[in-house]
């Protein structure tokens, strides 16, 4: 399995890169209001209003320092079939904010070892160690409700034509 390291604060984090489609500099935002506060707000890439969370803001409540390696994580997910008949099967964008985004780890599946749950939030996933330290994989699927939730909120209002990613 390949990991994207980044940073919150010192601490290392990582995320699977299965579903990684792109990481791009930082953009410019659109904020939307009312939303999440780790909501940092939305943006156009390639045609689809993109909504993208600060991860930052999310695991440590400041937002994240806009720097030469602050990045923008472009993540895939499919809308699940729950969703209205014209959605099943489509799939959408999810940017992710992150500091000090620099490098991937190779790692084994057995190498990724459980631990006690330290944290009541799904995102936050196993923790294991590597010669950089200890490193939590997150678990960005669990934040795709709130995302996909103010896609249709701007879809509601109009503001969304063509959001869908094809």
């Amino acid at each position: 399995m390949l990991l994207l390291l980044f940073h919150v604060g010192e601490n290392l984090y990582a995320i699977d890169t299965e579903k990684v489609i792109e990481i791009i500099p930082m953009v410019l935002l659109r904020g939307i209001h009312p939303a999440p506060d780790y909501l940092a707000g939305v943006f156009n890439y390639r045609g689809s209003i993109v909504p993208v969370i600060d991860l930052c803001h999310l695991i440590r409540g400041e937002s994240c320092q806009v720097c030469y390696s602050t990045r923008v994580i472009l993540v895939n997910y499919s809308v699940n079939s729950e969703q209205t008949a014209n959605e099943n099967g489509s799939q959408r964008s999810l940017g992710l904010i992150a500091e000090r985004v620099t490098e991937t780890l190779k790692v084994s599946h057995d190498q990724l070892k459980t631990t006690e749950q330290i944290s009541s939030s799904p995102y936050l996933g196993e923790l294991f160690i590597d010669q950089k330290g200890i490193i939590q994989k997150i678990n960005w699927e669990h934040l795709i409700t709130d995302a996909h939730q103010t896609t249709l909120l701007i879809a509601g209002n109009g503001q969304a034509n063509g959001a869908e990613h094809n």
